[in-house]
Formats: structure tokens, C-alpha cells, sequence
């Protein structure tokens, strides 16, 4: 029967040589000039906005067309519903409304949460793909770009457009003679 520290020590000689290949790797990839091995290097990579714009071509160019009108089917959706409660403009409440503000991005978040994450996920797989690494950073700005900026203006347009429609329906039913 062997003994603990030749049993130990067995098993740990395949975890330091994992751990000396893990090492190389990233020794290895500090020196490849697309990737910084820094703390701003793992959100982001030097060629931050060149990769931004080279998303419009390559794989999984569709999520530019998808998530963008999700967020806006779920704006017009949830603007309908601030004009029929009669509630002013969701951005502008977001400032105004400091009592209301947190059930406000509850209630948003709700709706647009999960495009939002779905744009996080594809954005992540578009990396891997394209990258073979994961920026959070970047994944985070084509998030809010793609979900949450069309879904605060569409939201609020839609509302103010539904409550215009609803005025002009209220004049015409009761005309002041």
C-alpha cells in the first residue's frame, strides 16, 4: 500500500503541470497584440471600437436586426400601457418621479430584462467565435445599444403617441359647442 505523501504527491503532479500549461497560455497570450492580460484587457481590448464596428459583418449579424425589434415590440407594448394608465413618459419619470423610480426599473427591467441578457449571451457567442475570449465590456456596450437604448426611446414615443390618439378620440366624442 503506498503511502499518503506518494499518494499526494501523484495527484498533485498533474495539477502543477496544469498549472505550469495554464501559466504559459497566459504569459503566451500577453504577448499576442490583440489581447491585454490587464484588468481593463478583460472587459475590453484595445481595438475596442474597430471590433464594434466589425460586428456589422460576420457571424450572427442577424441579433442586429432581431434584438433591436424585440425591444422595440416590448416599448410600444409597455408605452400603450403607460398611455392607458395615463402615465407620463418612462425616461423622463425615471428622473422626475424620484418616490416611483424604483417600481419604474423594476417594471422596465421586466420587460426588457431579458432581451438584454439574450444580447449578452449572443454577443458572448459571437466573441468566442470570432475572438476565442469573452470581453464582459463589450458584450455590455452591444447590450445596451441593441436593447435598452431602442427600448427608453421607442417606450416613450409610443406613449406619447397613444396619448395624443387618446386626447383627439376624447375631443371628438364629447365636440364643445
Amino acid at each position: 500500500m503506498p503511502e499518503a505523501a506518494e499518494v499526494e504527491s501523484a495527484l498533485q503532479q498533474p495539477a502543477k503541470a496544469f498549472v505550469w500549461t495554464k501559466a504559459a497560455e497566459w504569459i503566451h497570450d500577453a504577448r499576442e497584440p490583440r489581447r491585454l492580460k490587464t484588468m481593463e484587457g478583460l472587459l475590453t481590448h484595445r481595438n475596442f471600437w474597430e471590433d464594434l464596428i466589425g460586428r456589422l459583418g460576420g457571424p450572427i449579424t442577424f441579433r442586429f436586426i432581431l434584438q433591436p425589434t424585440i425591444a422595440v415590440i416590448l416599448a410600444i407594448r409597455d408605452g400603450l400601457k403607460d398611455a392607458k394608465a395615463g402615465r407620463p413618459l418612462y425616461f423622463w419619470s425615471l428622473f422626475t418621479h424620484s418616490t416611483e423610480r424604483r417600481q419604474l426599473l423594476k417594471d422596465g427591467w421586466k420587460s426588457v430584462g431579458f432581451v438584454f441578457v439574450f444580447a449578452i449571451v449572443i454577443d458572448g457567442v459571437y466573441q468566442f467565435i470570432v475572438f476565442r475570449w469573452f470581453y464582459p465590456g463589450e458584450a455590455l456596450t452591444v447590450a445596451i445599444v441593441l436593447a435598452i437604448v431602442p427600448y427608453l426611446q421607442i417606450r416613450g414615443l409610443a406613449n406619447s403617441i397613444a396619448r395624443d390618439s387618446i386626447k383627439s378620440k376624447g375631443r371628438e366624442s364629447n365636440p364643445v359647442i
